[in-house]
């Protein structure tokens, strides 16, 4: 009986699907062990605890979770911690900034994110999205890497339908795709180019929608 040759493609899509799955696995057993651990620390949390750094006993409300110390609480306590952590930037200010232009270049897709949620948060208009939204929003409406409103195939960037500077939001429904050069051509215009009028997003948002007038 002559042996049946698979395609050339046909290995590395079966090792595809097995790392998904092998890693789909583990997030699954991580995510069991995690709440295990929460759970026995609950148990364990005291009402109060004393902070070394101020010298005062507060609440557990007022202390960070920490699963993996006995009663379940961080050391210090949340005032503390943001103070100590004002402290270390200040005094490294090179190694932060060094730090967070790297973790821009590795984390693009974060990176955007959170600087579109400090604009609508200065603006007081608000709205985030996350990067598997994002992701999401690219593959639909450019799954090929091409912009939606030249044609062209380019580095595809997020770009807000009413522009921050209007009153638009940073939720994902006000968010499409466009190359960089469209991008700096629509400017502050309200444009949307997406071909379903942003249905999908919509229903990456969960379906909520708030228009703003």
């Amino acid at each position: 009986m002559q042996r049946q040759v698979q395609p050339y493609w046909y290995k590395s899509l079966l090792q595809e699907l097995f790392n998904k799955r092998r890693a789909e696995r583990r997030d699954k057993s991580k995510d069991r062990e995690y709440e295990l651990r929460v759970r026995e620390s609950e148990k364990k949390i005291p009402e109060s605890k004393y902070c070394p750094s101020c010298h005062e006993t507060k609440h557990k409300s007022e202390y960070n979770l920490a699963s993996h110390r006995k009663n379940g609480l961080s050391v210090y306590c949340k005032e503390c911690s943001r103070s100590k952590k004002r402290k270390y930037n200040v005094e490294n200010k090179d190694k932060r900034k060094k730090y967070d232009s790297l973790y821009r270049l590795r984390n693009p897709l974060h990176a955007s994110a959170t600087q579109a949620k400090r604009r609508t948060r200065i603006t007081k208009f608000g709205g985030a999205h996350t990067t598997d939204q994002v992701t999401a929003l690219k593959l639909y409406y450019c799954p090929n890497g091409i912009c939606i409103k030249c044609g062209l195939k380019k580095k595809i960037v997020i770009d807000h339908v009413i522009p921050v500077s209007r009153g638009g939001t940073s939720h994902i429904y006000n968010l499409q795709p466009l190359c960089s050069a469209c991008n700096r051509e629509k400017h502050a215009g309200i444009v949307d180019y997406r071909f379903d009028s942003g249905s999908f997003a919509v229903e990456l948002h969960g379906g909520q929608y708030r228009a703003i007038k």
